[in-house]
């Protein structure tokens, strides 16, 4: 089994890659350094909260995903079509039933360089499925 929030990275980019008609599919990537090529999304920095097993089964997972493009009012819309992406069912997680999931948050920062950047926070409650 997989950590929980690498199968929810690989869910949201696997939706966003579907979905997104503004940011081309080679430009949805998971990586750690700051992007060359405009406008792109960018799956890092996850965490994930496990329940404890006696009175939750299910843990809450975290992913930030870092909107960049050339403007920020162009990643605000960007931003916008992945919330609507992520908004609908079914999820379909690895080795995971997922009960919930939404943007919890989105940031929006100044960029010393002028491109627009933003950072999106989903969560999602994923709960392990049983060994067959």
């Amino acid at each position: 089994m997989i950590d929980p929030s690498l199968a929810l990275q690989a869910t949201v980019r696997a939706r966003l890659v579907a979905d997104l008609t503004t940011v081309p599919a080679g430009s949805i990537v998971s990586m750690a350094a700051k992007p060359e090529l405009f406008p792109c999304v960018i799956l890092r920095d996850g965490q994930t909260v496990y329940g404890d097993d006696f009175d939750s089964f299910s843990d809450r997972t975290f992913l930030d995903l870092h909107v960049w493009a050339d403007s920020d009012e162009t990643v605000k819309r960007i931003a916008g079509e992945v919330r609507a992406a992520l908004r609908s069912r079914p999820w379909n997680v690895e080795d995971h039933v997922c009960h919930a999931l939404t943007i919890a948050s989105a940031r929006y920062v100044t960029d010393p360089s002028g491109k627009g950047h933003g950072v999106l926070t989903v969560e999602a409650v994923l709960q392990a499925r049983a060994a067959a």
